[in-house]
Order: C-alpha cells, then sequence, then structure tokens
C-alpha cells in the first residue's frame, strides 16, 4: 500500500492565476471623446474648453466635476455677498457668472447624453418640469398672497388654498424635473455614443 503524495504537484508551465488589473485611466483624450476617471482640474478645463461644443462626449466625471466647480463659485459668490457691504458689486459679478456659465453648462450635459448614447434632446424634459414648476410657483405665491389679503378684508380663502395647492404641485414639478435630470446625467457610458463625435 502506497502512501498518497502530501503535495500537490503543479505543472511547471501553468503560472498560477492573477487577477486581472483594470487598464489605468486615460490621461487626455481628444475633446470630443470622453475622459473615463477624469479629475478636477482636468474637467473644468474640458468644461472651459468645450464652451459651446455640443457635439462629441463627456464622460460623468467631466459633468460631475463641473457642476462641482460651478456650484462652489456660486456658493463662494452668495458668501462674499452676505459678508460685504458691496452688495451691488457682488450682485453684478454673480450675474456675470451665471451669465457666463449658461452655455457652457448645457453643452457639458448635451455631451453627457451623447455619452449615455442619448440625444440632447432629452434635457427638455427636466429643464421643462423646472420651468414649468417655477412658472406654477411663482402663480400660486401670487394667489396665495391675494388670497390672504381678500381673506384680511373678510373674503373668501378660497383663492389662498388655491394658490398654495398650486405651490405645492410646483414644487413637485420642481423635484420631478431635479431627480429626472440626476437620472439623466448618472446613466453610463454607452461606446454607441460615438454616433456623436465628430
Amino acid at each position: 500500500m502506497s502512501m498518497p503524495d502530501p503535495m500537490p504537484s503543479y505543472d511547471a508551465q501553468t503560472p498560477p492565476a492573477t487577477p486581472p488589473h483594470p487598464a489605468p485611466y486615460a490621461a487626455s483624450a481628444p475633446e470630443d471623446a470622453p475622459l473615463p476617471g477624469c479629475g478636477f482640474a482636468r474637467a473644468v478645463t474640458r468644461y472651459w474648453h468645450g464652451y459651446v461644443r455640443f457635439h462629441g462626449r463627456a464622460s460623468r466625471g467631466e459633468y460631475w466635476w463641473a457642476v462641482l466647480f460651478v456650484a462652489i463659485v456660486n456658493v463662494a459668490l452668495n458668501l462674499l455677498a452676505s459678508l460685504t457691504d458691496d452688495a451691488p458689486l457682488i450682485g453684478f459679478l454673480s450675474f456675470a457668472w451665471g451669465a457666463a456659465t449658461i452655455l457652457p453648462s448645457l453643452a457639458v450635459s448635451v455631451r453627457r447624453l451623447h455619452d449615455a448614447n442619448g440625444s440632447g434632446l432629452f434635457l427638455l424634459l427636466p429643464y421643462g418640469l423646472i420651468l414649468v414648476g417655477m412658472l406654477l410657483g411663482l402663480t400660486g405665491l401670487a394667489g396665495a398672497a391675494g388670497g390672504v389679503v381678500m381673506l384680511a378684508a373678510g373674503g373668501d380663502a378660497g383663492l389662498m388654498g388655491g394658490g398654495l395647492g398650486m405651490t405645492a404641485v410646483a414644487l413637485l414639478l420642481l423635484l420631478a424635473g431635479l431627480v429626472a435630470l440626476i437620472i439623466l446625467m448618472c446613466r453610463p457610458s454607452d461606446p454607441n455614443g460615438a454616433r456623436f463625435d465628430r
């Protein structure tokens, strides 16, 4: 009776299996192509270089870092406005910043949709909901204010109730628009989106 070999034998020509390593992110990519793994500084640079470029694609990182950059500058301007007495100058700077970032923000949004193989026209859904929500909200608040005046004068509270109801619907539309925008911008990349490159 022979004893089994305590050590299993391995074929000397077969190396042990190693887990595959992911490919490193590209340091750069053509302006029309998305840049996966894009850092903050690179995303801001590509945001400004693509100021009005509505063709091509943008990765999720490019889009969200650009959104963060715009938000940080907005918060800084608002903080500056609250800390200084020069409100007209800060108000002008805030307006100028908002005006300067409308087109590049819209362009990077369209390019982000292209990267997910979607048309830029999909932006009409969230922005349409947000716009209708804002208009309904303003109308509802005006109606509620008018209802308060009528109620104070001894009138009916119906106008105030209707205005508050319209404002509630407006808030729901605004929330739906923001959720739709986040869902659209978080969609994964799709290689078929290359059809939007030039």
